[in-house]
């Protein structure tokens, strides 16, 4: 019989095995991929610049299919991409195909999955969030709509509790909406008091924390009541130079300083600087968002299962 510590040493070492981090250089139109030690993988590019049209990149993310799936800001497109080599497939979503009306979509810069599956795209240039069908790409809606709350250019967004949460960029704030309708909570204002904000996540705790462009630090908001709490990265620290993307993962927050070319981490907890993750000799110019590609359940259950029969196996010899 498998004795239950060692499943959890399976189980541990299977969930410390940090995923590479697929950063969007904006400046030169390309994706760079990264392995846990923040060295560069494959020597250059992942997606080269302006593969299949690609100009301003922002958000990507791993599709169910193992694919990657990029936020082309000029082009007003989502394209997809090889997930193992970088290869160009085609354009995911475009204005004017697959149900989405001419110029609906208007500089796509964040997605997120939603709590109902379906994918949920920033339009920054005509203040409204849009949602797809994440499979075919088809379109289901403007989730929402223009300008709703007073939301001026959105940027950066995440669901938290059921809500999606979603950065204004130009109006200086972040708006709360339901989860299911789109439609404002309350006011529709959950935070303010920011100067230029990008990318927002949210701690295990539940705060969130805003990338403040002009303010060159992250600020921390009460995740229920949107008060704010602070610097959670103080001004200028560890040299960051107006952030941009946000990501949190086990116990480290990384934030992308757009101006100096860098991912830069910060202790989870305190928000003490730790060190670079990505230094700027690695290539990427302009970097703004950023994903970890975390593996699917499914691959921790085959890993510790697999490694769960050979371990009985050999106990039973």
């Amino acid at each position: 019989m498998l004795k239950f510590p060692r499943l959890l040493v399976l189980f541990l070492f299977a969930i410390q095995a940090r995923a590479d981090l697929f950063l969007s250089g904006f400046s030169d139109n390309s994706i760079y991929r990264y392995d846990q030690g923040g060295a560069l993988m494959g020597g250059g590019a992942f997606i080269a610049a302006g593969s299949g049209g690609l100009s301003a990149p922002h958000r990507s993310f791993y599709g169910a299919d193992g694919n990657l799936y990029v936020a082309s800001a000029n082009t007003d497109s989502v394209l997809r991409y090889n997930g193992s080599t970088g290869a160009f497939i085609d354009v995911f979503i475009q204005n004017g195909a697959n149900g989405l009306p001419a110029n609906a979509l208007d500089y796509p810069v964040d997605m997120a999955l939603g709590p109902d599956g379906a994918l949920y795209v920033s339009s920054q240039l005509n203040d409204s969030v849009l949602r797809f069908n994440p499979a075919t790409g088809a379109f289901l809606g403007t989730f929402v709509t223009g300008a709703s709350a007073g939301l001026d250019g959105p940027s950066g967004i995440s669901f938290h509790d059921g809500d999606l949460f979603v950065v204004g960029r130009f109006s200086n704030a972040v708006y709360r909406y339901d989860g299911t309708t789109g439609a404002p909570v309350g006011t529709g204002v959950f935070a303010t008091g920011l100067s230029q904000p990008f990318g927002i996540t949210f701690s295990p705790g539940g705060t969130a924390l805003v990338a403040d462009g002009n303010t060159n630090s992250v600020l921390k908001f009460d995740g229920v009541s949107g008060a704010s709490l602070g610097a959670f990265v103080s001004s200028g620290s560890g040299g960051l130079n107006f952030p941009i993307g946000v990501e949190y993962l086990q116990g480290i927050l990384y934030v992308a300083s757009f101006n100096d070319n860098r991912v830069i981490e910060f202790d989870g907890s305190s928000g003490i600087f730790q060190g670079n993750y990505v230094t700027s000799v690695t290539g990427v110019q302009g970097p703004n968002f950023m994903t970890f590609a975390v593996p699917e359940p499914g691959v921790f259950i085959a890993l510790i299962s697999g490694a769960a029969l050979l371990l009985s196996r050999r106990h039973r010899r």
